[in-house]
């Protein structure tokens, strides 16, 4: 902050409007993108769904974990 000086008044006014500058949309949808979407994707795949194994069968665990 000391560094770069920025416009405390700016930086107040954007956390109570928060906006996008122009010419920072390409950034910010790629940031959604490259972050949000991956995260969404595997959440509600069947990757993380309840598995029906024996937690008592190395084996079984194993394999569980392989394939997640």
């Amino acid at each position: 902050m000391f560094a770069a000086q920025p416009e405390y008044s700016e930086i107040v006014l954007g956390a109570i409007i928060p906006r996008v500058p122009y010419g920072a949309w390409p950034a910010s949808l790629g940031l959604i993108g490259a972050v949000i979407m991956p995260h969404n994707l595997y959440l509600h795949s069947s990757l993380v769904l309840t598995r029906k194994i024996d937690h008592r069968n190395k084996n079984q665990v194993n394999e569980a974990n392989i394939y997640n």
